[in-house]
């Protein structure tokens, strides 16, 4: 009963714990680089539906499965403190479609050609990069394969947010602006959601005929993360149900015994004018104890 109740709270938290982005009425369409340049047609044609507040393209997911790039870093003034961060490709729209909050500086801008070069680094990667102050207009660098150095400027810091598990602390993270296709994200901002997916599978289809429509939703794939979770909680409140239900069984069983052990006793006390509460709370008393 105990571990059942443990694992209750903890998937209450997992529900209510805020996560640092909105996983509410967000659409993942995966596999969209089927279509290959009619991507961008269709992201465009949904910009312009009403239901739609935003859609990104990006392929790195906070919420199940995900692509997944460990990215080297340090900062330029230490070269030798290396930092090993999450490289997250994206838009400049991914940002406000998932709701994440900047909490210093700004999101990548089509107006600006030299984001390229800019990164934005979640708080933790700034606390891993040692640097207690402002980090804008600073620089960090890294070394590919071949130990060529590529430098990128600090554009804006945003706030942590859990891309894992919540069994797993927030690592350093590095945001890079980037082409991607593959994966549309869009923010709904109607309650027809049901309506909005079946223009979305009839634009789909007019563009690719006969390629299978495919999507979810992003808090399902959240909720995916702790299946496991959810598994064990409701086997352990099988199990304590069914304890709860047998001790009752034998409680029964008992207070039916000591109530025929003691018919004259009963009687006696009725005669005497004992109430029924009485003589209920004198046959449970022991067992409430």
């Amino acid at each position: 009963m105990v571990g059942a109740t443990v694992v209750y709270h903890q998937l209450q938290f997992m529900q209510n714990k805020k996560l640092g982005y909105d996983k509410e009425q967000v659409i993942v369409l995966p596999e969209t680089g089927q279509i290959g340049q009619k991507e961008a047609f269709f992201r465009d044609q949904m910009r312009q539906d009403s239901r739609v507040a935003s859609v990104s393209t990006s392929g790195y997911l906070p919420a199940g499965p995900s692509n997944n790039n460990n990215f080297f870093v340090y900062p330029d003034d230490r070269a030798t403190q290396l930092v090993k961060a999450l490289r997250y490709d994206i838009d400049d729209q991914y940002i406000p479609t998932l709701g994440m909050t900047m909490v210093a500086g700004r999101n990548f801008s089509p107006q600006f050609a030299t984001d390229s070069a800019g990164v934005i680094l979640n708080e933790t990667a700034v606390r891993a990069l040692g640097w207690g102050g402002t980090s804008l207009g600073r620089t960090v660098s890294q070394n590919d394969n071949r130990g060529v150095k590529r430098t990128y400027r600090v554009l804006g810091v945003v706030q942590d947010f859990h891309f894992r598990s919540l069994h797993e602390r927030i690592s350093p993270l590095v945001m890079v602006l980037a082409s991607n296709s593959g994966t549309v994200i869009i923010k709904a901002r109607t309650t027809d959601v049901a309506g909005l997916l079946a223009t979305m599978q009839q634009r789909w289809t007019a563009l690719m005929p006969g390629n299978p429509f495919a999507y979810s939703f992003l808090n399902e794939r959240y909720q995916q993360t702790y299946i496991t979770e959810r598994r064990t909680g409701q086997i352990l409140g099988f199990f304590a149900g069914l304890t709860i239900f047998v001790a009752c069984l034998g409680l029964f069983g008992l207070a039916t015994f000591m109530a025929e052990q003691r018919t004259k006793e009963i009687g006696v006390r009725k005669v005497l004018g004992a109430s029924i509460i009485s003589i209920v709370t004198l046959l449970s008393k022991d067992f409430l104890k």
